[in-house]
């Protein structure tokens, strides 16, 4: 079976096995049920549940939902003025060079 093996293949195990008390078939088979995805079969070993990064937006308090609505529409208000700028300056050069 390890002729079948190439050398990351051979290096997964050998890091599975560091990591793990798993024995060489039992990690062999768990990797092909990952599809090889090592960092799976480690965090379900040490018992690492996935988590939510994301905060919910339903936890903001008040003063935090306020300040996240202002930054929002200044962020908006910004961008068009700059927007607009831009396009006035194209304008304004394109009616210099037509003159």
């Amino acid at each position: 079976m390890d002729e079948n093996l190439t050398e990351r293949q051979k290096s997964i195990i050998e890091l599975v096995q560091r990591q793990t008390d798993y024995d060489k078939e039992q990690i062999i088979s768990l990797l092909n049920d990952h599809k090889w995805d090592y960092i799976k079969i480690i965090k379900e070993y040490l018992d690492i549940k996935p988590s939510n990064n994301q905060k919910d937006n339903t936890q903001l308090n008040t003063n935090q939902a306020l300040i996240k609505e202002m930054r929002g529409f200044l962020d908006t208000a910004g961008l068009n003025y700059y927007r607009s700028k831009e396009i006035k300056e194209l304008i304004n050069k394109n009616n210099n060079n037509k003159q």
